[in-house]
């Protein structure tokens, strides 16, 4: 099955369904004039790009279990919208000013309030406002599952393992920012890191997620975990490669940003482990860097061919994959489940950096 076609149609259904989202939450709020800015700004933000593989994956979930239906796939935006909290948040603490092609919120209320009004506070405004953003994305991706058409126990069960999702990768990330700080890391630290990042929230979370929609039982919602881990893990290793050897149309933000802001990433950690002394001082020396130019960046990539870095990320990701397709395939769940998400594992290891 190719991957391509059921991303695009179940993209253009979520687009479908975050549209009338925003709609009715403007209709909502029409008469209040700030709060007009503050949604449409959501929207632009929620429509500007993405895969949307989260509520794809929650869908899929669903149909490990069940057969699709418009509930689902009406409910699946919430995920997109705790997505994008993650994502705006995640803008504050990188300081970054790009994501999906266009500014981040925190830069985009900074111009805002840099053309309107005379203080010397934008930058600290920009930032409270993509956080009051980041929080009400949080608030809003709750109440669509809070008030979808589902029983109220799976409702409370969805709640509850949102919350447990987001409390890991809370943690996830206070690992991320203290790694920052250490000068020594091993690469079962950085796979914690991502497993509680990454793996929980962009893989088992949806999936656990639509299967509890579905009213699957708790062991059921374990087994998922078994193919899902693997399969986010993979996903992230991947993410680390395309940051440094991808493009900035691809990646819809600057390419080395893990460099410029110090992220301890699998790649570098690869990278220290097999380099001679000059390549590891260029390594050193480009952690950190702000103004990391292009040669730069084209000297790191060599670096990460030469020492066999890139190889071993490459490699492993494949390998995560694989494993995670073999445990999926002899699973007992829905073979309409189980399909898609083997095309949507091919896509993961096909993806070129």
């Amino acid at each position: 099955m190719d991957i391509r076609n059921p991303l695009r149609s179940y993209q253009m259904k979520i687009n479908r369904e975050l549209t009338t989202f925003f709609t009715h939450l403007k209709r909502q709020f029409h008469h209040l004039e700030y709060t007009r800015i503050l949604i449409q700004s959501m929207e632009d933000f929620s429509k500007r790009g993405g895969k949307r593989l989260r509520p794809i994956l929650m869908i899929q979930g669903y149909k490990l279990f069940k057969p699709e239906n418009h509930a689902i796939i009406k409910t699946s935006i919430s995920i997109e919208l705790i997505h994008n909290f993650l994502l705006v948040h995640d803008d504050v603490m990188d300081r970054d000013q790009l994501r999906r092609g266009g500014l981040t919120i925190n830069k985009l209320y900074r111009d805002y309030f840099k053309s309107r009004y005379k203080s010397k506070s934008t930058t600290h405004l920009g930032d409270a406002t993509a956080i009051t953003i980041g929080n009400i994305f949080f608030s809003l991706g709750n109440a669509v599952i809070s008030n979808s058409s589902f029983p109220e126990h799976d409702k409370c069960r969805a709640l509850s393992a949102v919350s447990a999702m987001i409390t890991k990768v809370g943690i996830g990330q206070f690992y991320d920012i203290t790694y920052s700080l250490k000068n020594t890391l091993t690469e079962e630290d950085i796979l914690l890191m991502y497993n509680l990042k990454t793996a929980i929230y962009s893989f088992n979370g949806p999936l656990m997620l639509g299967a509890i929609l579905a009213g699957a039982p708790a062991r059921s919602i374990k087994k998922i975990e078994s193919f899902a881990k693997p399969l986010g893990l993979a996903f992230q290793i991947k993410d680390d490669l395309l940051d440094l050897y991808g493009t900035e149309s691809t990646l819809g933000k600057t390419v080395g940003s893990d460099f410029r802001e110090a992220k301890k990433t699998l790649l570098l950690i690869a990278m220290l482990k097999r380099s001679k002394p000059k390549e590891r001082k260029v390594i050193l020396r480009s952690l950190g860097n702000t103004t990391l130019n292009r040669e730069g960046i084209e000297m790191l990539k060599r670096i990460g061919i030469t020492t066999g870095g890139f190889d071993y990320c490459n490699k492993l990701s494949d390998t995560l994959v694989k494993r995670a397709k073999n445990i999926l395939k002899k699973s007992p769940f829905r073979k309409e489940g189980i399909e898609p998400l083997l095309s949507i594992a091919d896509y993961l290891q096909k993806r070129e950096v």
